[in-house]
Parts: structure tokens; sequence; C-alpha cells
């Protein structure tokens, strides 16, 4: 894979920084085509499968043409070839680049051991025996998925409602955990200071990518499973809410409201988000708050020669998710009941993230249902899609368990 012409540039300057790869397109024997009218004998199929799973390893900037692909940009220039870019310029390392989106997971592991050893003296200080399910909820805290501040994800007390029963426990500061900073892209503020940006994605041994806000939502509703009487009143399955059905279900609204279902997938349930989302219900299943966070973590995402032998960990991710959630599955497929499950869960939420605008979480139960349900276009596009996602992974696994 290279340029067009390897011998000239075609106008891209991260061509040059290992940013950008420009394709052939793929006929249906995956022989590639040459000339301007390539695109329309593309095989659709193939480079769709192509462009998602460049997606799913962080090539955002992304370029076909001919409106026939799974792709937001849509250019003539790309009628001979498509185009694949990353948003990094890996020129640079990690650590000469505070706004680099990617942590590796070593990296990762190194700054929660070292954030742990600050809860443990904490919990020392006060006299109190350690338990690392505070750690858990100081965490989610750090990540802004709690109610107590104006900025938190979504805004007012949503989560104080979704997970009440968890402590308030803050998160460290900069000053008490020098590397916590580590964990978030860093920018300039209109002072000129360097501040807080976007959370940043880890890197699995296998090169998946997650986001570990959403990790510990899904430990930490497992260790705390009642949700206020007002998403009760929905029928919302707590664990599902806080981890993958929230996210399809916000996709669901987003959708229905004018975002394209690819728009509205990337923004709340991408794959980081959906791997992030089974990785913390699977994670929640079997937490105990006697052992570290550190070495739960570790035992789940390190390779096998770094954890205990047959430990579950994220190799079995789809199988796992399944099996903790009773969702069965043959050779790969949900059964009915399974996909039934699915579509419903996700439309509980929906109907109450839909009324977000009259505060529902906030104000209780309301009189008028939204109008977002199971047949709105947006709730069948988005479940399909986290159904294709999940019985992909279950077939690519390496023993799947029905």
């Amino acid at each position: 894979m290279s340029a067009y012409d390897p011998s000239r540039n075609l106008g891209h300057k991260t061509h040059f920084t290992g940013q950008s790869i420009d394709i052939a397109y793929m006929g249906k024997n995956g022989q590639e085509l040459r000339g301007n009218s390539a695109y329309s004998q593309a095989d659709v199929g193939r480079s769709n499968q192509f462009l998602h799973l460049a997606r799913e390893r962080g090539f955002t900037n992304n370029y076909t043409y001919g409106n026939r692909f799974d792709n937001e940009k849509n250019t003539p220039e790309h009628n001979n070839h498509f185009h694949i870019g990353h948003p990094t310029d890996y020129r640079a390392t990690e650590k000469e680049d505070p706004s680099a989106p990617i942590l590796d997971i070593n990296e990762y592991l190194r700054i929660v051991k070292t954030t742990e050893d600050y809860y443990k003296n904490q919990a020392k200080m006060e006299g109190k025996e350690y338990d690392s399910s505070n750690m858990v909820s100081g965490m989610r805290a750090l990540y802004g998925y709690e109610g107590t501040v104006p900025s938190s994800v979504y805004g007012g007390d949503q989560w104080e409602n979704m997970i009440p029963d968890a402590p308030n426990i803050a998160p460290p500061t900069a000053e008490q955990v020098p590397s916590i900073d580590r964990l978030f892209t860093m920018k300039k503020n209109e002072k000129g200071e360097l501040v807080r940006g976007q959370a940043r994605l880890i890197r699995l041994p296998n090169g998946e990518l997650v986001d570990p806000g959403h990790l510990y939502t899904g430990i930490d509703s497992a260790l705390n499973p009642d949700a206020n009487w007002k998403l009760d009143a929905y029928g919302i399955n707590n664990r599902d809410a806080t981890t993958w059905s929230g996210d399809v279900g916000s996709a669901v609204v987003e959708h229905d409201k004018g975002l394209s279902a690819q728009q509205a997938m990337d923004r709340h349930a991408g794959i980081p988000d959906l791997n992030s989302d089974l990785d913390g219900y699977n994670l929640g299943s079997s937490y105990s708050g006697k052992r570290s966070l550190h070495d739960q973590l570790a035992k789940y995402y390190l390779p096998p020669d770094k954890r205990a032998v047959g430990a579950s960990d994220y190799h079995s991710r789809y199988s796992t998710f399944a099996q903790n959630r009773g969702l069965g599955h043959k050779n790969g497929t949900l059964d009915d009941d399974a996909k039934d499950t699915i579509r419903s869960e996700v439309d509980d939420f929906a109907e109450a993230y839909g009324r977000r605008s009259s505060n529902i979480f906030s104000k209780g139960f309301g009189v008028i249902w939204s109008k977002y349900n199971e047949d709105s276009d947006g709730s069948k596009a988005m479940t399909d899609r986290f159904i294709d996602y999940l019985e992909d992974g279950l077939s690519n696994e390496p023993q799947t368990q029905p």
C-alpha cells in the first residue's frame, strides 16, 4: 500500500509524516482496480470492511468517492483510489507530544499504580482499610462521569441518578499525583497555559483501543447496581445503561435528530467506547475491592506471559460479556432472545435520553412518551450495528461459548 504514484505526493502533507496512505480500490476478488472509474467497480463490502478496520485503529481522516461507501468524506479526486489518514503525527513520541490522543497500556497501568498508591496512603492516614472500590469511584469522577459538577458528562445529576449508591470520592489533583495529567491530552488555554483536553484512549497489546472512562462506569455500576427510581420508571437496567445500552441509546437519539448512522455511532458509541463498555461490564462482574485496581486491570489486559494462567481477559471480551449478560449465541450468531434483549434495553435508554431537554433525569417520570422507540429508524440502525459488532467479535474469538 502506498501513494497511487509513489514518485510524487498527491497533495496531502501527511503522506510524508506517516499519517496517511493511498490505497487502490479493490474488486470482488481483491484485485487492484486502476483508472478514474475504479470507484464504480469496487467491491463495496470489502471496501467498507477495510474502512471499518481502519477506523477501529484510529484512522478517521478517510476519503472515498461516489457515495458508495460507509464513509463521510466524499471527494472527486478519490475516484481512482481511496485514502485513510490518522490525526496523529507519529514522528513525535508520546512523551514529546502532550496532545497525542493515545497512551500505551503499560504506561497507563504505571499511572494507575501510582494513583493507587496515593489512595492507599489516604486510607492509611484516615485509619481505614484500603478498598479499591473507592478508587474506582474516584477514577470515574476523574473522567467526568459523575454528577456533582456542572461539567460532568451529559450535565446535571444524571450519574448520581444512575449510580446513586457509589461513594463520593474525589479524584486526585496533579499536585497530589503529578502523572495524572498524562491521562489527558494537553492544550493551551486563552492565557497560554497548558490545561487538560480530552481523555486519552488506551492502546492494548493487540492494537485495539479502549476509552478508560467507560471502564469505571461499568465497574462502579456492578458494585452499586441500584439506580434511582427515575431511571427505574423507564425499565432501564442500570449496568447496561452505564455501559453499552447508554452509548448505543444515545446514538439512537442523535441519529433520529439528523446525524448519519456513522456520525452518531462515532460520536456516542465508537469502537473504543464499545470495547470499554464490554470490558467494564466484564471487569465489574468479577471485581473485588479487596484486590488492587491495578492488578485486576493488568490481569485482564496484559499478555498471557504477564498475567495469571487461564485468566479471563479481553481476548474473550465478547463471549465473556455474552455469558455475564445472559445473551445466548451459537457459531458467532446471537439468538433471537438475545437480540430482543438488546433492542429492548437500547430502546429503554433512548426513551429517557430523548427526553433530556426536559431534564428527565432530574425531574422524574414524564406523562408524555418520547418518540424514540424500537420502531424508529435510529433504533434499528444503531442496534443492528451493535449486534453486528458483537457477532463479529464472537465469530473472531479463538473460542466462543454457546
